[in-house]
């Protein structure tokens, strides 16, 4: 650390190599690394006196997918709270009578996906696997899946937390649809002309995903049949969990004002989006400021009172490994010192590769610390 220079490199990562090179070099009283089991086990066996401390980059970084879990999960809400805001009240006309009540326009029709299909039918023989007593291995062998998969619907509490993304998927024509509904409520209803308008502004979508959009604002939801139009809502952009997610865990005097409104009317929409700010803000004070032995347990508290799946996740896992995360939120080591430097060294390493045509292992070691590539920060292609 006092060098910014690794002195070594192991040529894996498993926990047994890690405590053989530990008992190699006796005397190491502090250990930074990630929340690896394995690292924290060969620590533990190598050097079982040393102080672990988990690196607040990796904690961030943790906290960081569990928040993005979190918006997937609750996107459905921002797209039927704009539903539901668009197609409140008709566009009702005040200049002439009508006979007959306007019809209010209709919401979109949800599509058919078969992959919300095949993750219905997945989720139903996992559950009926596992209820007839059988471990998630054998599932994963008697379904012909993978074992990551069985798990993910092992792990759901119902098949909803596992549609949310074949269900709400994002489209092409999300960032455009103010100008579409804008060309629409103009009077312009053709959809290759609004298709045509759109390629000349950079969309790369096909004319069928506009036609899909303006069907059910058709009469009767039929495009071959003429007659009236319904209006077309003036705003249905829904902005994607992505940009929510990036919005939340960026600090708001980094945001623009028009992410702070959109950001605004996002938490607005759902009551979770709405709590869920208040842990990231907690968490990144508790991180920035070092305040883990005071109040990092008082975070794990409050996350585990609310209804966030993702952070319960998060959460159980920091208890396992609950001294080297509370040494990492308190104490000043870190390893952004090294981390540019471990990753020099892996571009030395496939330099070597890439010149001599060896295995890895052969280039491990001392040498890659030493090499010419290693030290001046990079590697150049040479003659291979």
């Amino acid at each position: 650390m006092d060098t910014h220079r690794p002195v070594d490199v192991l040529p894996d990562r498993e926990s047994e190599t890690l405590a053989a090179w530990l008992r190699q070099h006796p005397g190491v009283e502090i250990v930074c690394r990630d929340r690896d089991t394995g690292y924290a086990a060969g620590i533990r066996a190598g050097a079982p006196d040393a102080i672990q401390v988990a690196d607040r980059f990796h904690l961030w970084q943790n906290l960081c997918k569990a928040v993005n879990k979190t918006v997937v999960a609750h996107h459905p809400c921002l797209r039927q709270a704009v539903r539901d805001h668009a197609y409140a009240q008709p566009d009702v006309p005040t200049s002439a009578p009508m006979a007959e009540p306007p019809q209010a326009p209709a919401p979109p029709p949800r599509r058919h996906y078969p992959l919300a299909d095949r993750t219905r039918q997945r989720f139903t023989d996992v559950q009926d696997c596992l209820g007839r007593g059988l471990s998630r291995a054998a599932t994963a062998r008697e379904l012909s899946l993978d074992l990551q998969t069985v798990r993910r619907s092992a792990n759901a509490q119902a098949v909803e937390e596992l549609l949310v993304k074949a269900e709400n998927r994002a489209t092409k024509l999300d960032g455009w649809l103010d100008l579409v509904n804008q060309r629409w409520n103009d009077g312009i209803t053709n959809a290759a002309t609004i298709h045509a308008e759109l390629r000349e502004r950079g969309f790369t979508g096909d004319i069928q995903t506009v036609r899909r959009y303006l069907k059910p604002l058709r009469h009767r939801g039929d495009g071959r049949k003429p007659g009236p139009v319904r209006k077309a809502p003036a705003v249905l952009a829904v902005p994607k969990p992505g940009h929510v997610s990036r919005w939340l865990l960026t600090h708001p005097d980094h945001l623009t004002e028009e992410n702070l409104l959109e950001l605004k009317k996002a938490t607005a929409a759902c009551r979770h989006l709405d709590i869920l700010p208040s842990h990231i803000r907690n968490f990144a004070a508790i991180m920035a400021e070092r305040r883990g032995t005071k109040d990092f347990l008082a975070w794990l508290d409050a996350v585990e009172a609310d209804d966030f799946p993702a952070l319960h996740s998060l959460a159980s896992g920091m208890r396992r490994d609950l001294p080297a995360v509370i040494n990492g939120l308190t104490l000043e080591h870190n390893s952004g010192a090294v981390e540019g430097a471990v990753t020099r060294s892996t571009f030395a390493v496939f330099a070597g590769l890439i010149r001599s045509g060896r295995k890895a292992e052969s280039c491990l070691g001392p040498g890659v610390l030493d090499s010419p590539d290693f030290r001046c920060g990079g590697f150049s292609g040479g003659d291979g």
